[in-house]
């Protein structure tokens, strides 16, 4: 627990503290909870209209102040699709929406839920967005999606999906947000596609699937921490998505799953997630590719406590460099299940040993982190996983989730984060 309230805390202080230049144009407008003008200008005339900033510029930034957005929306977004849901905000154009100071904790996006009954057709998302849109440094919480609780009936799943932000396609950027405390009677409870970068995402819910993101082929998270989202059918953090150097940390669903399903994971730590069905961690029904992960301490009350296929031929799911250990199944199968056998694992630690065709290069013993009780899976130095990786080109240049070099002493590490000696000065992820 001390582990994940410091990756809570180094999360929104990154956020927080993130510095950029404040480069404008004579496009762009300014809002404030406070302001009297039209926006135009600077701050001395901003507006408090914040949708109406957004109407009038067809590129450039809006810039907003700190305060919190809980008043007006617009709907029928996307246009022409009989949507009925009302966004507190509506990114239309391809432009920019940023906080003034990339403030998040203090610059708030805020929908309309009530957790305990429903508030059915007034519902509030926090953000719609086109296609180019990008938005930077809010938090969004407190958005649904139609009927949240009751039966998805005859509605759209654009009106259903992401309450906390709903991307036309993959083709926006979220960027230095925190997502919190959305829900969705659809897929996706804090979000429905897009691109999310350095972003925090924080007790989301699905009454469909996906309790974080449910995306495309090119959904994309980077950087990001994952925590305490939850789905009620499958994937209680992400699905059908490509993550980078994230953090996905108690999530759960009631179907499989805890933490994603049918996703590619690159430099990932997985611990503390929970599924009623197969897949603690990951259900890898439609394959995918697990490259460099460290999935540990996560519970499945059936099928493979860590991760899980059981789909035969459906899809394969391949494993490189990846630490599986220490989960718990109710079933027989701690921490992975391969129906057929089908999966394949290169270079990787898992327990029990694998016979499945095209796996090579793999160990069974007890990979030593750290501190695996507080949720230090750093490696200690007497881990079997040192030097025991799979070399690939792009480890050259590339980091671990730490933000260090991959390629250290010779050889790779297993896992999402290298060995490093005593001594030696860095910060965490």
């Amino acid at each position: 627990m001390q582990r994940l309230f410091k990756l809570l805390a180094a999360a929104t202080l990154a956020l927080a503290t993130f510095a950029f230049a404040q480069i404008t144009t004579a496009a762009d407008r300014y809002v404030a909870t406070n302001g009297t003008g039209n926006g135009l200008s600077g701050w001395a005339n901003a507006t408090n209209n914040l949708q109406g900033a957004i109407d009038a510029i067809d590129s450039g930034t809006v810039w907003v102040s700190n305060g919190v957005y809980q008043t007006g929306g617009v709907t029928n977004y996307p246009t022409g699709a009989n949507c009925f849901l009302t966004n507190r905000i509506a990114i239309w154009k391809a432009i920019t929406v940023r906080s003034a100071n990339n403030d998040p904790i203090n610059t708030v996006i805020k929908g309309e839920w009530n957790p305990v009954t429903t508030n059915g057709p007034a519902a509030v998302r926090c953000v719609y967005m086109t296609n180019g849109s990008s938005l930077i440094g809010f938090t969004l919480t407190n958005g649904a999606g139609l009927t949240t609780n009751e039966v998805p009936v005859g509605i759209q799943r654009w009106d259903l999906s992401g309450g906390g932000v709903f991307s036309q396609s993959y083709l926006t950027t979220i960027s230095n947000c925190i997502i919190t405390g959305n829900s969705s009677a659809g897929d996706g409870g804090g979000a429905y596609n897009g691109r999310f970068f350095n972003c925090a995402v924080i007790g989301n819910r699905a009454y469909g699937g996906a309790g974080f993101v449910q995306g495309d082929a090119d959904c994309v998270l980077s950087n990001c921490v994952v925590v305490g989202n939850w789905a009620k059918k499958y994937a209680g953090g992400a699905r059908i998505a490509t993550l980078y150097n994230c953090s996905l940390i108690s999530n759960s669903s009631d179907g499989a799953g805890g933490a994603v399903e049918a996703c590619n994971l690159y430099n990932c730590v997985l611990f503390g997630n929970r599924s009623a069905a197969r897949g603690g961690a990951v259900n890898a029904y439609y394959g995918g590719i697990y490259k460099n992960c460290t999935i540990v301490s996560n519970y499945s009350a059936t099928g493979g406590g860590g991760v899980d296929n059981n789909s035969g031929v459906q899809g394969i799911a391949k494993y490189v460099n990846c630490i599986i250990y220490f989960n718990t199944s109710g079933a027989t199968y701690s921490n992975w299940y391969s129906i057929g056998q089908v999966d394949n694992f290169t270079n990787s630690c898992i327990a029990p040993a694998t016979t499945n065709v095209g796996s090579v290069g793999n160990i069974t013993a007890d990979p030593m982190f750290i501190d695996k009780d507080t949720g230090n899976y750093r490696l200690s130095s007497s881990s079997p996983c040192i030097n025991a990786g799979y070399y690939e080109s792009w480890m050259a240049t590339g980091l671990d989730l730490d933000n260090r070099i991959r390629l250290r002493y010779g050889k790779v590490d297993m896992g999402a984060y290298e060995f490093i000696r005593s001594g030696t000065i860095y910060g965490f992820h």
